[in-house]
Formats: C-alpha cells, sequence, structure tokens
C-alpha cells in the first residue's frame, strides 16, 4: 500500500499533467480558430478589396442615424470578431467608430468604452445617442468632448438638466422626454439651445412641462437654426404616436434662418397667439410648415397666421383623432393661402364626402402649381364618391402626383391607395 508521501506525489504529478494538458487544449483551440480566421480571410471577398473600398463598404453598414427605435442595430464591434482582416480594416476606419450609442456599451464599463471608441474615431465629428444618462453631468468623458460632439440624441434625465456645458460643434439635437412624467422647465431647452448656437436642426419629443412660466427669460435669438420640430414628422407617425409636444419655448425664441417648423400646439387661441407672433418676431424664410389640429376648430388668430407663410412650399396637416372637413375648409377659405404651396401632406381622423370635395376643389384651383398631394385616412370606413374618383384621377393623368392610403375604394375594392 503507498505512502501519504508517495500519494501526494502522485496527485501533485496528476494535477501537474491535467495543467499541461489544459494549456495544450487552449493552445489547440486558440491554433483552430486562427484557422478559421485566415479561411475566412481566404474565402471572404472583401480580402480582394483594396483597403479604401473595404472601408467605405463597412462604413456603409453601419447604421449612421441616432434613432432610439433601431437600438437593436448593432455597432462596428461585431466586424472585429470576423477575421484579422477586417478587425485591422475596421480599426483603421475611425469614422466607424464616430457614432456611439450607449445601448451598445455595457453600463459597468461604460466611461472605459466609450473612451475607447472616442480614441479610435481620432479627429471625426461625434454622432453619440444618451438613453440611460442621468444628464450631461453622468459623465465626465462627454463634457471633455462637447466640442467633437455634432450629432446629439437623449432621453431626457429623471432628475432634470442641472449641469448643461457649451456644445460648440453641435449641428443636430433630439430630446425625447418619453420615459419622463414632464420637465421641470422649458427654460431647460432655451439653455440647452444657447450654448449650441452653431446648432442647425432641434428635435423635442414627447416632451411637457411641470412649470410653463417664462415671463422671466430672455428672449434668444438663434441664428443658425433652420430646422425645427416639436414631435415627429409627418413621414415617421403611426397610428398612436402622441402628438404633443409642448412648443411653449417658442415663447422666447427668435429664429430669422428657420426652414422648417412642426408645430403640435393646436390652433385654439392661447396656442395661435404664440404661433403668430413667433411668426411675427422671427419673419423667417419658411419652406415646410408641419401643424397638428386639435379638436374640430381653428380659432381666427391661427388663421392670420397665414399671410406670413406666403414663401411655403410644403404643407403637412396632422389631424388622426378628428374629420377634417370644418378645419380644412376654414384653411383654404383664408385670403392669399400659402400661394407657393408644393407640397401638400395630410394625416386625418375621418374625411366626409364635403371633404373630399373640397379638397378636390382645391387641389384643382392649384393644379398648375400642386405637383404632390397625399391622404392617409385614420378611419377608413368611407370613401369619395365614383365620380370624385375619377376627379382625382384625372388630376393624376395631368401630372399631379396623388397618393392616397387608407380608401378600400381606389383600386377595385382592395386597400391601399394610389399614387
Amino acid at each position: 500500500m503507498a505512502s501519504i508521501h508517495e500519494l501526494h506525489e502522485r496527485i501533485e504529478g496528476l494535477s501537474q499533467a491535467i495543467t499541461r494538458q489544459k494549456e495544450l487544449l487552449r493552445e489547440l483551440e486558440q491554433q483552430r480558430s486562427d484557422a478559421r480566421l485566415d479561411l475566412n480571410a481566404i474565402l471572404d471577398p472583401v480580402a480582394r478589396l483594396p483597403v479604401e473600398v473595404a472601408s467605405h463598404l463597412f462604413w456603409q453598414c453601419i447604421p449612421g442615424a441616432l434613432d432610439f427605435e433601431t437600438s437593436h442595430l448593432r455597432p462596428a464591434s461585431l466586424l472585429l470578431r470576423i477575421c484579422r482582416r477586417w478587425r485591422a480594416i475596421a480599426l483603421a476606419t475611425p469614422c466607424l467608430w464616430a457614432t456611439i450609442d450607449d445601448a451598445h456599451l455595457p453600463l459597468k464599463d461604460f466611461r472605459g468604452l466609450l473612451e475607447l471608441w472616442l480614441a479610435r474615431a481620432q479627429s471625426h465629428p461625434i454622432s453619440l445617442a444618451m438613453h440611460w444618462s442621468d444628464g450631461f453631468d453622468s459623465t465626465q468623458v462627454v463634457r471633455a468632448n462637447t466640442h467633437r460632439i455634432q450629432n446629439l440624441t437623449m432621453m431626457y434625465p429623471r432628475g432634470g438638466m442641472k449641469v448643461v456645458p457649451a456644445f460648440d460643434a453641435l449641428r443636430c439635437l433630439t430630446i425625447d422626454g418619453f420615459y419622463t412624467h414632464g420637465v421641470e422647465s422649458p427654460a431647460e431647452l432655451l439653455q440647452v439651445l444657447r450654448g449650441a448656437p452653431n446648432l442647425v436642426e432641434a428635435n423635442f419629443l414627447h416632451l411637457s412641462f411641470r412649470s410653463g412660466f417664462l415671463d422671466d427669460v430672455e428672449v434668444l435669438t438663434h441664428s443658425s437654426l433652420r430646422h425645427l420640430r416639436f414631435g415627429k414628422a409627418l413621414e415617421e407617425y403611426n397610428s398612436g404616436d402622441a402628438l404633443d409636444s409642448d412648443p411653449i419655448i417658442t415663447q422666447r425664441l427668435t429664429l430669422p434662418c428657420l426652414q422648417t417648423l412642426c408645430y403640435t400646439g393646436g390652433t385654439g387661441y392661447s396656442c395661435a397667439a404664440d404661433l403668430l407672433a413667433f411668426l411675427k418676431r422671427s419673419s423667417a424664410p419658411l419652406r415646410h410648415l408641419q401643424l397638428t389640429l386639435h379638436g374640430v376648430h381653428i380659432h381666427s388668430r391661427a388663421v392670420e397666421c397665414l399671410p406670413l407663410l406666403s414663401g411655403v412650399t410644403n404643407l403637412d396637416i396632422l389631424q388622426p383623432d378628428h374629420e377634417l372637413t370644418q378645419n380644412f375648409t376654414s384653411l383654404v377659405a383664408a385670403p392669399g393661402l400659402l400661394p407657393a404651396l408644393r407640397k401638400l401632406s395630410i394625416i386625418a381622423g375621418r374625411v366626409d364626402s364635403v371633404g373630399y370635395r373640397t379638397i378636390l376643389d382645391e387641389l384643382r384651383r392649384r393644379r398648375r402649381v400642386i405637383q404632390s398631394f397625399r391622404l392617409v385616412v385614420v378611419d377608413d370606413s368611407t370613401g369619395p364618391e365614383e365620380a370624385l374618383v375619377d376627379s382625382f384621377r384625372e388630376l393624376m393623368e395631368n401630372g399631379m402626383d396623388i397618393h392616397i392610403e387608407g380608401l378600400r375604394l381606389w383600386s377595385g375594392g382592395r386597400d391601399g391607395g394610389t399614387s
């Protein structure tokens, strides 16, 4: 029978042998992985492309827009795992790392990974999406790189914007309040705009305010801002989307270069008065206007805005919760309505026969200038009379681009539209 000493030595020898075998197994697994990478590199058509072409293809495959609805899209880091050549190309292509979405960065190592991506992006302008952030003060890395951030998409922080750094390079800003129950004050948004003198586009989504008083806030004149949206653009609207994002900051805004305005404040007296004052104060070369209509009546103050919009070429009207006829009739009855109008788009809850006739009459009256008309009807239980259908088709035959969705009467009883 073996002694205790001999058994200890045997156990030690077996342990060492197991360790050597594990190391050998890891080495074999690494060799197998390397062989697979080499095989991928040989079989990969990208391997036969010049580096510049491969870099461009990689860049085209990475989502460029910062959108919370596309946060499931995977980032550039996946390119590092294909083969050595792909990894080398990806690391040598700074623009791949210039679009940073914190949804792809583990929270526990957010700062380190953010610094790594910023380093890989080198001197490229940064596009940053912040989903879970507690605000600009949540990471010193963001604050230290505000001079590089050109596009910023962020959820409004639950604790408010306690610290708002200057964003001298910022060109496009989106702030979404979907996960909060109201913004502390509209003055916070004005503070952000003041700190971004080169901003061209601002989008404010799902924002309401707990305190809506701006009496003590100085009017901000922003000479670079050209596109201002409260709520989604019409082409991004889906049935059930919330329409409101309080446009109260227009009370303290002057935008002399504004070209696009998406206004969701409605057309009651108070909001119409604010809009009228804003348009008069800005005297901007507005080209694209999107209006959300609430209720079934447009206040006369809203109609007074129309002469200030003589340069508008694109008009979008959203009224998905109500019948359109009365509001549309009030608009088209206004003298001098949008003489430069080229494109008209409407989303309406319902359109009755009078509404279809009113729309058709307006399109006929403007047939020499209107190039495109689009109508989406949420409640598609009714449609135009057959004679009106023929009249719409006649306008199409004469060159007008017409697309009507949600009307079963258009295409032999099938759902859809005509274009």
